[in-house]
């Protein structure tokens, strides 16, 4: 989570990668659910484009360690 200040000078809340606890799943639905629920102004998530040109969240170019498969997204 990072600090952050509007252009009104009013402090803003950024979740980076949907994450506001240790429990859940980087960007994942719950995660963002979370931020919602706790009323986090900014949710970051990140995409990425598979070989088939289709968007998925995730933030790194493998699936290496955020899932139990190998290799490029």
């Amino acid at each position: 989570m990072e600090i952050i200040e509007n252009e009104n000078g009013s402090v803003m809340i950024v979740a980076h990668r949907a994450n506001i606890t240790d429990t859940l799943p980087e960007n994942s639905l719950e995660g963002i659910l979370q931020c919602i629920k706790h009323g986090i102004d900014i949710i970051e998530i990140d995409t990425q484009k598979t070989k088939d040109n289709v968007l998925v969240v995730m933030h790194d170019e493998t699936l290496n360690r955020m899932t139990n498969g190998t290799g490029k997204v």
